[in-house]
């Protein structure tokens, strides 16, 4: 079955790039119908949040689209960071006020995909922006986190899906580009805000 989806999923980019990387009324179809089952799909597979993003591009909104949640610890790429930034905080000593931490980005390679978090990187890999803000508590801190990433396709980039009956899924995200120059999806920076406090068992090495 797997190999079927991938046969059938590289025909269309195939079809695609030879019409100049532009889609028919027809072609348009079949995409968004692809693009659906993919973000429904998503739910199922277990990876809401980019399903969420996915479906979200179908609706005309605002430049930035606010969701709470804190999936984003699972990464082991996304906790390295916050701890540097958790570090950062430590060194101001015992300051008075929050204190606005450096910006760092996470982004994830294919070879990180083998042992990461593949629920956050799909979501967030475009690539991720941390930002936070530390506020003294007692004796640590607490970190209000903020992570923003790019709801948008690239022109040409084949991405890999998972593992989908034991085969790897990689499909070419030109096909939903050329949906967006259409007008069909609407780009978007999808913003997650969670919390972290001092002692967080995420945290630990």
């Amino acid at each position: 079955m797997a190999l079927e989806i991938q046969h059938r999923l590289d025909v269309m980019a195939e079809r695609l790039a030879a019409n100049g990387w532009r889609l028919s009324g027809h072609g348009r179809v079949q995409v968004v119908t692809l693009n659906l089952a993919m973000g429904l799909e998503g739910y199922a597979l277990g990876y809401p949040e980019v399903a969420s993003e996915t479906l979200w591009m179908f609706i005309p909104g605002p430049q930035e689209r606010e969701w709470r949640g804190d999936f984003a610890m699972e990464s082991p790429l996304v906790r390295q960071n916050v701890r540097a930034m958790l570090e950062e905080a430590r060194r101001h000593g015992k300051a008075k006020g929050p204190v606005t931490l450096s910006r760092r980005s996470v982004r994830w390679t294919k070879r990180d995909l083998e042992r990461d978090s593949l629920r956050v990187a799909l979501a967030l890999n475009s690539p991720l922006y941390l930002d936070a803000v530390a506020y003294p508590e007692g004796k640590g801190w607490r970190l209000e986190l903020q992570g923003r990433a790019a709801a948008r396709y690239p022109a040409r980039n084949r991405i890999a899906l998972g593992r989908w009956f034991g085969q790897w899924l990689v499909i070419e995200e030109g096909l939903f580009a050329a949906l967006q120059d259409a007008g069909w999806l609407h780009p978007y920076v999808a913003v997650w805000s969670w919390t972290v406090e001092e002692g967080d068992s995420r945290l630990a090495l």
